[in-house]
Protein backbone atom coordinates (compact mmCIF):
# COMPACT_ATOMS: atom_id res chain seq x y z
CA UNK A 1 0.00 0.00 0.00
CA UNK A 2 1.05 3.82 0.26
CA UNK A 3 3.52 2.92 3.27
CA UNK A 4 5.00 0.27 0.86
CA UNK A 5 5.35 3.24 -1.58
CA UNK A 6 6.46 5.51 0.80
CA UNK A 7 9.70 3.41 2.06
CA UNK A 8 10.30 2.28 -1.35
CA UNK A 9 10.60 5.62 -2.13
CA UNK A 10 12.33 7.16 1.01
CA UNK A 11 14.99 4.23 0.00
CA UNK A 12 15.52 5.41 -3.27
CA UNK A 13 16.00 9.23 -2.39
CA UNK A 14 18.83 7.84 0.14
CA UNK A 15 20.63 5.86 -2.46
CA UNK A 16 20.29 9.09 -5.17
CA UNK A 17 21.45 11.42 -2.09
CA UNK A 18 24.83 8.61 -1.09
CA UNK A 19 25.74 8.96 -4.80
CA UNK A 20 25.67 12.44 -5.52
CA UNK A 21 27.47 12.44 -1.96
CA UNK A 22 30.36 10.24 -3.91
CA UNK A 23 30.29 12.70 -6.27
CA UNK A 24 31.30 15.85 -4.27
CA UNK A 25 34.74 14.72 -3.38
CA UNK A 26 37.65 13.25 -5.02
CA UNK A 27 38.84 9.85 -3.02
CA UNK A 28 41.93 11.36 -2.35
CA UNK A 29 43.23 14.84 -3.21
CA UNK A 30 44.97 14.95 -6.71
CA UNK A 31 49.00 14.83 -6.10
CA UNK A 32 50.88 18.13 -7.12
CA UNK A 33 54.75 18.11 -7.85
CA UNK A 34 56.34 20.30 -4.72
CA UNK A 35 53.36 19.58 -2.28
CA UNK A 36 51.83 17.34 0.22
CA UNK A 37 48.12 16.82 1.07
CA UNK A 38 46.11 15.06 3.56
CA UNK A 39 42.24 15.77 3.59
CA UNK A 40 40.11 14.27 6.56
CA UNK A 41 36.59 13.94 5.60
CA UNK A 42 33.75 12.52 7.90
CA UNK A 43 30.37 12.07 6.65
CA UNK A 44 28.00 11.45 9.42
CA UNK A 45 24.88 11.71 6.72
CA UNK A 46 22.93 8.67 7.57
CA UNK A 47 20.81 8.36 4.15
CA UNK A 48 18.93 11.53 3.61
CA UNK A 49 20.55 13.40 6.33
CA UNK A 50 23.14 13.74 4.12
CA UNK A 51 25.13 17.59 4.14
CA UNK A 52 26.61 19.52 1.48
CA UNK A 53 30.66 19.84 2.54
CA UNK A 54 32.42 19.40 -0.83
CA UNK A 55 36.34 20.17 -1.66
CA UNK A 56 38.89 19.90 -4.62
CA UNK A 57 42.27 19.81 -5.23
CA UNK A 58 42.70 20.99 -9.29
CA UNK A 59 46.28 20.49 -10.67
CA UNK A 60 47.44 22.98 -13.00
CA UNK A 61 50.41 23.66 -15.00
CA UNK A 62 51.96 25.80 -12.27
CA UNK A 63 50.39 24.76 -9.17
CA UNK A 64 46.65 24.06 -8.23
CA UNK A 65 43.68 25.22 -7.22
CA UNK A 66 42.10 24.04 -3.55
CA UNK A 67 38.32 24.40 -2.79
CA UNK A 68 36.46 23.69 0.04
CA UNK A 69 32.38 24.74 0.36
CA UNK A 70 29.55 23.83 2.34
CA UNK A 71 26.24 24.32 1.27
CA UNK A 72 22.56 24.80 2.91
CA UNK A 73 20.17 22.10 3.79
CA UNK A 74 21.04 18.26 3.84
CA UNK A 75 19.89 15.59 1.60
CA UNK A 76 20.11 15.21 -2.05
CA UNK A 77 18.66 19.38 -2.80
CA UNK A 78 21.90 19.90 -0.94
CA UNK A 79 23.87 17.40 -2.60
CA UNK A 80 22.97 18.67 -5.99
CA UNK A 81 23.65 21.98 -4.87
CA UNK A 82 27.30 20.74 -4.06
CA UNK A 83 27.88 19.03 -7.24
CA UNK A 84 26.65 22.08 -9.34
CA UNK A 85 29.62 24.27 -7.13
CA UNK A 86 32.22 22.03 -7.58
CA UNK A 87 31.68 20.96 -11.31
CA UNK A 88 31.09 25.17 -11.96
CA UNK A 89 34.74 25.89 -9.91
CA UNK A 90 36.63 22.90 -12.08
CA UNK A 91 35.01 24.57 -15.49
CA UNK A 92 35.68 28.37 -14.19
CA UNK A 93 39.12 27.36 -13.32
CA UNK A 94 39.94 26.35 -16.61
CA UNK A 95 39.42 30.05 -17.88
CA UNK A 96 39.67 32.28 -15.52
CA UNK A 97 42.24 33.32 -13.26
CA UNK A 98 41.55 35.23 -10.26
CA UNK A 99 39.84 33.41 -7.49
CA UNK A 100 38.02 36.23 -6.29
CA UNK A 101 36.40 35.93 -9.63
CA UNK A 102 35.57 32.59 -10.01
CA UNK A 103 33.61 33.17 -6.81
CA UNK A 104 31.56 35.15 -8.30
CA UNK A 105 30.58 34.01 -11.42
CA UNK A 106 29.76 30.74 -8.51
CA UNK A 107 27.40 33.82 -6.59
CA UNK A 108 25.68 34.77 -10.06
CA UNK A 109 25.03 30.74 -11.10
CA UNK A 110 23.87 30.50 -7.46
CA UNK A 111 21.34 33.37 -8.04
CA UNK A 112 20.34 31.66 -11.75
CA UNK A 113 18.84 28.68 -9.87
CA UNK A 114 16.02 27.70 -8.84
CA UNK A 115 16.14 26.35 -5.56
CA UNK A 116 15.26 28.36 -2.64
CA UNK A 117 18.16 27.38 -0.29
CA UNK A 118 20.88 27.62 -2.81
CA UNK A 119 23.17 29.52 -0.52
CA UNK A 120 26.99 28.10 -0.49
CA UNK A 121 29.96 29.33 1.70
CA UNK A 122 33.19 28.84 -0.02
CA UNK A 123 36.98 29.73 -0.02
CA UNK A 124 39.06 29.07 -2.97
CA UNK A 125 43.25 29.20 -3.23
CA UNK A 126 44.84 29.35 -6.19
CA UNK A 127 49.02 28.32 -5.50
CA UNK A 128 51.06 29.32 -7.95
CA UNK A 129 54.89 28.27 -8.69
CA UNK A 130 56.79 31.63 -10.05
CA UNK A 131 60.17 32.53 -10.64
CA UNK A 132 61.55 30.20 -8.56
CA UNK A 133 59.07 30.81 -5.50
CA UNK A 134 55.11 30.13 -4.74
CA UNK A 135 52.27 32.20 -4.30
CA UNK A 136 49.13 32.09 -2.26
CA UNK A 137 46.14 33.93 -3.05
CA UNK A 138 43.46 33.07 -1.21
CA UNK A 139 39.28 34.53 -2.25
CA UNK A 140 36.82 33.63 0.75
CA UNK A 141 32.87 33.98 0.57
CA UNK A 142 31.27 33.83 3.87
CA UNK A 143 33.48 30.34 4.75
CA UNK A 144 35.46 29.60 7.83
CA UNK A 145 38.92 30.98 7.06
CA UNK A 146 41.69 28.95 5.29
CA UNK A 147 44.53 29.22 7.57
CA UNK A 148 47.99 29.84 6.34
CA UNK A 149 50.50 28.64 8.96
CA UNK A 150 54.40 30.18 7.99
CA UNK A 151 57.35 31.55 9.94
CA UNK A 152 56.25 33.82 12.35
CA UNK A 153 52.65 32.75 12.73
CA UNK A 154 49.81 31.86 11.13
CA UNK A 155 47.27 34.47 8.85
CA UNK A 156 43.16 33.70 8.93
CA UNK A 157 42.16 34.33 4.83
CA UNK A 158 38.61 34.67 6.08
CA UNK A 159 35.97 37.33 5.27
CA UNK A 160 33.58 37.79 2.75
CA UNK A 161 29.31 37.07 2.07
CA UNK A 162 27.82 33.63 1.46
CA UNK A 163 27.09 33.01 -2.27
CA UNK A 164 23.32 32.43 -4.02
CA UNK A 165 22.33 35.45 -1.44
CA UNK A 166 23.09 39.07 -2.84
CA UNK A 167 23.53 40.24 -6.21
CA UNK A 168 26.76 41.37 -5.26
CA UNK A 169 28.14 38.93 -2.52
CA UNK A 170 31.35 40.20 -1.13
CA UNK A 171 34.64 37.87 -1.84
CA UNK A 172 37.62 38.82 0.50
CA UNK A 173 40.94 37.98 -1.65
CA UNK A 174 44.39 37.40 0.56
CA UNK A 175 47.91 37.54 -1.20
CA UNK A 176 51.08 35.98 0.33
CA UNK A 177 54.33 34.04 -0.49
CA UNK A 178 53.92 30.34 0.14
CA UNK A 179 57.35 29.52 1.60
CA UNK A 180 58.94 26.39 1.67
CA UNK A 181 57.50 24.20 4.61
CA UNK A 182 53.95 26.73 5.07
CA UNK A 183 50.70 24.77 5.16
CA UNK A 184 47.53 26.11 4.12
CA UNK A 185 44.51 24.32 6.78
CA UNK A 186 40.81 24.63 5.34
CA UNK A 187 37.97 23.41 7.22
CA UNK A 188 34.38 23.58 7.17
CA UNK A 189 32.16 24.40 10.21
CA UNK A 190 31.47 21.03 11.00
CA UNK A 191 34.94 21.01 13.04
CA UNK A 192 34.40 24.53 14.50
CA UNK A 193 30.83 23.40 15.73
CA UNK A 194 31.55 20.10 16.83
CA UNK A 195 30.37 19.05 20.05
CA UNK A 196 28.06 21.15 22.70
CA UNK A 197 28.34 24.79 22.43
CA UNK A 198 30.04 25.36 25.24
CA UNK A 199 32.91 23.21 23.34
CA UNK A 200 32.95 25.24 20.30
CA UNK A 201 36.24 26.84 18.75
CA UNK A 202 36.68 29.70 17.00
CA UNK A 203 38.56 30.64 13.70
CA UNK A 204 41.57 32.21 16.20
CA UNK A 205 41.76 28.77 18.32
CA UNK A 206 42.09 26.59 14.98
CA UNK A 207 44.57 29.06 14.03
CA UNK A 208 46.34 28.96 16.96
CA UNK A 209 46.29 24.89 17.74
CA UNK A 210 47.23 24.87 13.39
CA UNK A 211 50.69 26.40 14.56
CA UNK A 212 51.18 24.62 17.70
CA UNK A 213 50.83 21.31 15.25
CA UNK A 214 52.21 22.32 12.24
CA UNK A 215 56.10 21.00 13.23
CA UNK A 216 54.55 17.51 12.95
CA UNK A 217 53.85 15.63 9.67
CA UNK A 218 50.79 16.59 7.57
CA UNK A 219 48.95 13.58 8.19
CA UNK A 220 49.77 13.92 11.90
CA UNK A 221 48.30 17.21 12.12
CA UNK A 222 44.99 16.58 10.09
CA UNK A 223 44.60 13.15 12.84
CA UNK A 224 45.17 15.16 15.72
CA UNK A 225 43.04 17.96 14.54
CA UNK A 226 39.92 15.34 13.91
CA UNK A 227 40.52 13.39 17.53
CA UNK A 228 40.26 17.47 19.14
CA UNK A 229 36.45 17.51 17.16
CA UNK A 230 35.50 13.62 17.87
CA UNK A 231 36.79 14.41 21.36
CA UNK A 232 34.12 17.32 21.68
CA UNK A 233 31.26 15.15 20.45
CA UNK A 234 31.95 12.11 22.46
CA UNK A 235 31.91 9.86 19.34
CA UNK A 236 28.56 11.45 18.10
CA UNK A 237 29.44 14.17 15.07
CA UNK A 238 26.23 15.60 13.76
CA UNK A 239 27.40 17.25 10.76
CA UNK A 240 30.19 16.49 8.34
CA UNK A 241 33.57 17.91 9.00
CA UNK A 242 36.28 18.50 6.14
CA UNK A 243 39.84 19.48 7.11
CA UNK A 244 42.29 19.56 4.19
CA UNK A 245 46.06 20.83 4.43
CA UNK A 246 48.53 21.07 1.89
CA UNK A 247 52.20 21.80 2.90
CA UNK A 248 54.73 23.18 0.69
CA UNK A 249 57.94 20.50 0.60
CA UNK A 250 60.76 21.49 -1.17
CA UNK A 251 61.74 18.59 -3.98
CA UNK A 252 64.56 16.07 -2.67
CA UNK A 253 67.73 16.32 -4.64
CA UNK A 254 68.67 12.38 -5.73
CA UNK A 255 71.94 11.82 -3.56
Amino acid sequence: GSYTALATWRAERDAIARNLQRGLRPPRPARVEGLESSVIFEATGRGIEIGGDLYDVLPTEDGCWVLIGDVAGKGSEAAGVSVAVRHAVRGLTREVDEPEEVLSRVNELLLEGTGLNDFATAALVRLRRRDGGWTLTAASAGHPPAIHVRGGGARLLGGGTVLGALQDAKVHRHDAPFASGDTLLLCTDGWLEAGPQSEHRDPLELARLAEYLAPLALEEMTARLRGDAISRTHGELRDDIVLLALRRVDARRPD
